[in-house]
């Protein structure tokens, strides 16, 4: 499979052909509200979803994977209640781990290493009061699928109590010099920065990452906190 079957074959061949909603989104910050409560960009799953992820209800999502530690703070706000806070959402998550591999998946032409029977990486919750959701990880790698490099990156899926899909959305990781993609893939047992896709690179960002751009606080030796507002319309 070439790049160009790859990206076709996740509906991103040409990118201005994508079939999926044109959704202007905002800067999001820790401790600043989305002022404008515009929905945040929808994005696609990627090749490794999440295939049953009812049964992965958990906040640590760490299984036997190690990383530099990671805890990942979304509050997820419905735009058609003047952005209040949504409770009683569904937050799924997938990430890769630091060598770049995804759990349920494997054996393959996309990822040669077989980890079908293992759910490392992936969970769920469901937000509180203050429509929020909080996952302990690791800080994810990245990796290459045949030509296809990714940026460091998150998956995130969110439905309503009914089972309805509100948002797919992908979350970036700035990638500065002086960034934490930049820290931790130089510490041990990372691969490194040498043939890594910056956001500005990446297919999948290709509009740009402002409103999807976690804001990452930490060090390498206590770990990261990566956060994020996301808008829906619920």
């Amino acid at each position: 499979m070439n790049r160009k079957n790859f990206l076709k074959n996740l509906g991103l061949a040409g990118v201005t052909a994508i079939a999926a909603p044109v959704l202007i989104s905002c800067e999001n910050e820790i401790t600043e509200e989305n002022t404008n409560c515009n929905l945040t960009n929808y994005d696609l799953e990627g090749p490794f979803p999440t295939k049953t992820p009812s049964i992965l209800e958990r906040m640590n999502i760490v299984g036997d994977r190690t990383g530099v530690p990671f805890e990942i703070h979304l509050t997820i706000k419905n735009r058609n209640t003047e952005c209040s806070n949504l409770k009683g959402v569904f937050v799924d998550i997938w990430q890769c781990d630091k060598d770049g591999n995804y759990s349920e998946y494997g054996g393959d032409e996309l990822q040669i290493i077989d980890y079908t029977n293992l759910h490392f990486l992936r969970g769920r919750q469901v937000t509180n009061v203050n429509g929020e959701v909080k996952f302990t990880s690791i800080f994810p790698g990245w990796y290459t699928v045949e030509d296809v490099t990714r940026a460091t990156h998150l998956h995130i899926h969110i439905y309503n109590s009914k089972g309805n899909s509100l948002l797919v959305t992908q979350l970036a990781f700035p990638d500065d010099p002086n960034s934490a993609v930049v820290k931790v893939n130089q510490s041990p047992g990372y691969k490194g920065m040498h043939g890594y896709r910056y956001n500005s690179e990446d297919d999948f960002f290709y509009d740009g990452v402002s409103a999807q751009l976690l804001n990452i606080s930490g060090n390498i030796n206590d770990g990261y906190v990566g956060a994020i507002t996301l808008i829906v319309s619920a």
